[in-house]
């Protein structure tokens, strides 16, 4: 809720009461008033606001509960970090903007790294959330929304702070796809393990859930090195089903074992237990495509 208006009605002299903490005001007239929820670290919280009605000597009150939720990653130093795989779901509802928060140019909906503008004039940021990711090992970054009609941006700065004080680098940038509503960024080089940020608002101050599935074409394998066992990520836009093989230095394939990867379920384990110490390679070969790895086995 960013602001609510109340309206009594009769011929009666009215006074509002409310938390004037979490609240600023505007009286309409004598019977209505629009609050307005002031910044607060609190995302959920439930106050009264009671109206007092005076007629001569006679007074009466009524009071109502505001149920207040506002979305967690609403400001920048709240973003929810993203894992490989599919994210959500997440609601910009409740969400405002920051003073000074960034936004890219809105430059067209199909301009490289812009958002698109309303009717030929400046767009603006309405109902922005924030994520943190950090780069996949390959140092390439893949990311699309679905739900409702959202744009994204991807930017690089050290700390949330840097990106309200004009310190950060706009990487990337997307508002449609020719294919649809959801926000697409492809191919997107970044430094692996180095964390990023990601703006999301929805298009003429749409609303609604989303989620975001961040993939990065590429098997991610931890603990690496390893004693005995890996966990293995495999991230791609689409599900597919292939064959995960170990091969040794000499191309022996000493494992293998057939799975199905959605963006939902991308983590699997392998049991190393009957393998050498040494190096080897991962792979992950489907009818179209082949992704390729390497870990390390070490002693306990």
């Amino acid at each position: 809720m960013k602001n609510k208006i109340f309206q009594v009605s009769g011929d009666y002299y009215n006074k509002f009461i409310f938390d004037s903490i979490q609240f600023s005001y505007s009286l309409i007239d004598n019977n209505t008033i629009s609050l307005s929820l002031k910044d607060s670290n609190s995302n959920t919280f439930s106050t009264k606001l009671i109206v007092e009605a005076y007629h001569g000597i006679c007074k009466a009150s009524d009071s109502t509960t505001l149920n207040i939720i506002k979305d967690e990653n609403d400001k920048i130093a709240n973003s929810v970090e993203l894992k490989l795989g599919l994210n959500g779901p997440f609601s910009n509802q409740c969400s405002n903007i920051e003073e000074n928060e960034p936004s890219p140019p809105f430059n067209g909906c199909y301009a490289d790294n812009s958002w698109c503008t309303e009717n030929n004039s400046k767009e603006t940021i309405r109902n922005t959330i924030w994520f943190k990711l950090k780069g996949p090992s390959n140092g390439i970054l893949n990311l699309k929304t679905s739900g409702f009609n959202t744009r994204i941006a991807l930017y690089e700065a050290n700390t949330a702070n840097d990106l309200l004080n004009n310190n950060y680098k706009l990487l990337a940038a997307n508002d449609d796809n020719a294919s649809g509503t959801s926000a697409i960024l492809k191919n997107v080089h970044v430094v692996p393990g180095k964390t990023y940020y990601l703006q999301l608002d929805g298009y003429k101050g749409e609303v609604g859930e989303c989620f975001i599935n961040y993939y990065s074409e590429n098997i991610e394998i931890f603990p690496n090195p390893t004693i005995s066992y890996i966990n293995i990520i495999i991230s791609s836009e689409n599900e597919a089903e292939g064959t995960l093989k170990i091969f040794n230095l000499s191309g022996e394939q000493m494992a293998s074992k057939k799975i199905k990867i959605t963006p939902q379920l991308n983590k699997f384990i392998f049991d190393l237990s009957a393998l050498n110490q040494g190096l080897y390679f991962l792979s992950f070969q489907t009818n179209d495509y082949t992704y390729v790895s390497k870990f390390v086995k070490i002693k306990p």
